[in-house]
């Protein structure tokens, strides 16, 4: 859980994301939207291609790994957020409105003060793994996956407190 102190209480990571809002637009700061779910870790799915030609010889190509972590989402005051984008995706059958968004992960320790760890990715995929609870809890209690692409870029945050905009700093 996202506390309004600027701590990540007990979950050491915390993704942020610049999700459009609702009229399209794209916010020049980023968001907290979820936790890491309790003992996820982020792993690298490397894909395998074996393939045997006509003499029986077994050839085995190693793709470039695909990082992903599970995490659980935090709610958040902005217009249009990441539950709803994830969810009218899966209603609507189009994927492409959670594919290509730019976000953080931020290293982020209970009790830590100061600056933050992050490394942003600039092409995210959003997959949608639970539709959670009823009422309010629909939105928090929902899990989903970022495959996380592109080009990473090193840097900082100073703040991950719940709905609060964060700044990325790149290290220099």
């Amino acid at each position: 859980m996202i506390s309004g102190k600027n701590t990540a209480q007990r979950r050491d990571f915390v993704v942020a994301a610049r999700i459009p809002t609702a009229s399209g637009t794209l916010p020049t700061t980023f968001t907290p939207i979820g936790t890491r779910v309790p003992d996820a870790s982020l792993s690298f799915n490397q894909g395998v291609e074996i393939e045997v030609d006509i003499f029986e010889n077994t050839y085995v190509t190693l793709g470039a790994p695909s990082p992903t972590m599970d995490f659980e989402g935090v709610v958040n005051n902005v217009e249009y957020d990441v539950h709803a984008l994830m969810l009218n995706s899966f209603i609507d059958g189009d994927t492409n409105k959670v594919a290509g968004i730019e976000c953080i992960l931020i290293f982020g320790y209970d009790g830590a003060v100061g600056t933050y760890t992050a490394v942003r990715k600039s092409d995210c995929l959003f997959q949608l793994t639970d539709l959670g609870g009823a009422g309010e809890s629909a939105r928090t209690n929902q899990t989903f996956t970022i495959h996380f692409g592109g080009i990473s870029t090193r840097g900082t945050v100073d703040s991950i407190a719940a709905g609060a905009p964060v700044t990325f700093n790149p290290a220099p």
